[in-house]
């Protein structure tokens, strides 16, 4: 998790600056719409609208509940 929390920070900060990010696993689909949704969700979004917005984008993205798990666990509460 050490790992992901300093990719998590760097992707941030990448969105920070006005910069674009790809993200793409194997399928397109479960691993990459899991860190998309994770960093929407992180940045404040609706974990729901921000799912429907993907899938518009990648149908079937975040294959599993446990992936959509993970990705709303980066909510911050404070917002």
């Amino acid at each position: 998790m050490a790992r992901w929390r300093d990719l998590l920070q760097r992707l941030h900060q990448y969105l920070d600056d006005d910069r674009k990010i790809l993200i793409q696993c194997y399928a397109g689909i479960g691993r990459s719409g899991t860190i998309a949704l994770r960093l929407m969700v992180e940045r404040g979004a609706d974990p729901i609208e921000a799912l429907a917005q993907i899938r518009h984008i990648r149908p079937g993205a975040v294959e599993r509940p446990a992936q959509y798990e993970w990705a709303i666990a980066g909510i911050n509460p404070n917002k």
